[in-house]
């Protein structure tokens, strides 16, 4: 039985309130869906590829990052490269 993202986002903002953010700063899920259920988790300071191949081997369900994967307007998608690969 897994836990909702939206109750570890909750628990999350409990301690780092959104409204703590700078105006500039991109926070909050930014990829899928609260409503998700998951069992585990990767904990980062940057999504790199890296981070997304350990989640992948770890069939981790959420990836917890301090800094964004979408920070600056993105003008496309590559599936060749990162982050579209």
């Amino acid at each position: 039985m897994g836990t909702r993202i939206q109750e570890i986002a909750n628990a999350i903002e409990a301690v780092a309130p959104l409204d703590y953010a700078e105006g500039w700063d991109n926070v909050g899920l930014q990829i899928g869906s609260g409503n998700s259920e998951i069992d585990t988790v990767v904990v980062s300071l940057d999504v790199r590829q890296s981070t997304l191949e350990l989640a992948k081997g770890s069939k981790a369900g959420l990836v917890i990052a301090h800094h964004p994967l979408l920070f600056s307007p993105i003008k496309k998608i590559d599936s060749d490269s990162f982050p579209g690969k």
